[in-house]
């Protein structure tokens, strides 16, 4: 189950990342054009969202499973020692976590706010935040695609 579900998190890691593009491209466009929110921007962050949403479930099914977590959490003065153990166990983590709640947090506020203006700042700087997080806390030394049948 651990080899399918971090496979599956890598694929959805290129599906979060797309989908941030089309939601950061939409916010500045928006933002610097001065034009008015359209429903197109509305969907822009909510695909971004359910997706981030999705990758997000498997990462806490994903750190439940991990034999990294289990290892943290077993001696976590070894854990915290360990860069590996740490950056999966702990900074990854905490990292997205927090780069989840922002992406909320600015879906939400975007999609309430009266002024045009004001949905556009609040799409631009909180998804460039939780993009940005996101961007920090990606393994990238990792292969880039994964089989999640074959854990390759």
């Amino acid at each position: 189950m651990y080899i399918f579900l971090t496979g599956i998190h890598n694929i959805l890691r290129w599906l979060v990342l797309l989908s941030a593009i089309w939601v950061l491209v939409s916010a500045y466009s928006g933002l610097f054009s001065r034009r008015n929110w359209q429903d197109s921007d509305r969907q822009a962050g909510l695909i971004f969202n359910i997706v981030f949403g999705l990758q997000f479930i498997v990462g806490l099914i994903l750190y439940g499973v991990s034999p990294i977590s289990r290892a943290l959490m077993a001696d976590p003065a070894y854990g915290m020692s360990d860069k590996l153990t740490r950056f999966f166990g702990v900074e990854h983590a905490f990292t997205m976590i927090v780069a989840f709640a922002i992406a909320q947090i600015a879906y939400s506020r975007s999609k309430r706010l009266s002024s045009h203006r004001a949905k556009f700042m609040w799409a631009a700087i909180g998804y460039t935040l939780a993009i940005v997080l996101v961007l920090a806390a990606i393994p990238w030394d990792r292969p880039f695609i994964r089989n999640p049948f074959l854990g390759l």
